[in-house]
């Protein structure tokens, strides 16, 4: 019984595989120079050589083989060894990253600052922790920010998070909450960028994909060639909307208090303006054209009622920066 199971699992074996291959090479070898019509067929009947040129050039074909084999063989085993440092290299960078995370939350301002650099290189170099990095980046401003603890941090953090939007944070989703931004802060790069109780002075923001602001304080501010716009329940003392050099894609204002002027310079609508219903007081004797939109594309803005006493349309005359 154990014979029949040692020659069971012999036949199953590569080994058995690789024996059977041999042995049919060796037949074929033979066949080909023991027959004396493939001999004749390919060199002539009356060549004494034909035999031996029959074998030479099966050998060659055998060593053309082998050698095509060898390739694959030596390909293959590049692939698993590249497998495998992909396999540790993986494990190296999740343990930088937890590690990373650690430093950021520590109490001592050089080790957290070293790793919120840490977290940085690991999203420029693996881009499976942009986004990941992006809202670690996101939570600890927020976070952090109204306690005026850790200005120092707070700094690095935003420094490397808004001026890499453009770069190694390029396509993320963000939310910034309880935060105020000023002329310094800048926003620039195709990313979705959600703020929720912030206010702003001064900012810049460029050619984001989608920004939403809710419950915010906007004051002498620029939005400049972004794509998709929200203001919703945010007090506006003063605001720019400038699309001039790309088309305006959709713009909803909704639910603000307007204290100061909206101007709005969108040259081309391809989705829709809306100005809805507003939280602005004012009475039937209230002239102030609080939203000014300069646009020649007026069959794409939709006007709540309420709205449109403080709603001016202007055609034909665009500020260019």
């Amino acid at each position: 019984m154990k014979s029949k199971k040692n020659w069971n699992d012999f036949i199953a074996s590569k080994k058995f595989k690789y024996t059977l291959f041999t042995i049919a090479v060796i037949a074929v070898g033979i066949l080909l120079c023991t027959s004396d019509s493939i001999s004749t067929t390919l060199y002539g009947e009356d060549n004494p050589e034909a035999k031996g040129k029959v074998l030479a050039t099966y050998l060659s074909i055998i060593g053309g083989a082998c050698v095509i084999y060898g390739l694959y063989l030596n390909n293959k085993k590049i692939g698993e060894q590249t497998r495998q440092n992909n396999i540790a290299e993986k494990t190296n960078l999740d343990k930088r990253f937890g590690d990373a995370v650690g430093y950021l939350n520590s109490d001592n301002d050089g080790i957290a600052i070293g790793g919120a650099y840490a977290l940085f290189q690991i999203a420029k170099e693996d881009k499976r922790y942009k986004s990941i990095v992006a809202n670690i980046f996101c939570d600890f401003i927020s976070a952090n920010f109204s306690s005026g603890n850790k200005i120092r941090l707070i700094g690095v953090v935003k420094e490397l998070l808004f001026q890499n939007l453009d770069t190694v944070f390029l396509e993320t989703e963000l939310t910034l909450r309880n935060i105020s931004f000023e002329k310094n802060d800048r926003f620039h790069g195709k990313v979705n960028i959600g703020f929720k109780d912030c206010s702003f002075e001064g900012v810049v923001f460029n050619m984001l994909e989608f920004t939403r602001f809710e419950s915010c304080k906007i004051n002498k501010s620029h939005l400049i060639d972004c794509n998709k716009i929200d203001i919703i329940r945010s007090e506006i003392s003063g605001i720019s909307i400038r699309n001039l050099s790309m088309p305006t894609k959709e713009v909803n204002l909704v639910d603000n208090i307007y204290l100061g002027q909206v101007e709005i310079y969108a040259q081309t609508i391809i989705g829709t303006l809306y100005i809805g219903s507003t939280a602005t007081s004012f009475d039937d004797d209230f002239v102030d054209k609080r939203i000014v939109v300069y646009t020649d594309c007026e069959n794409r803005i939709e006007i709540n009622d309420r709205c449109k006493k403080i709603v001016s349309i202007k055609k034909g005359t665009f500020y260019r920066r």
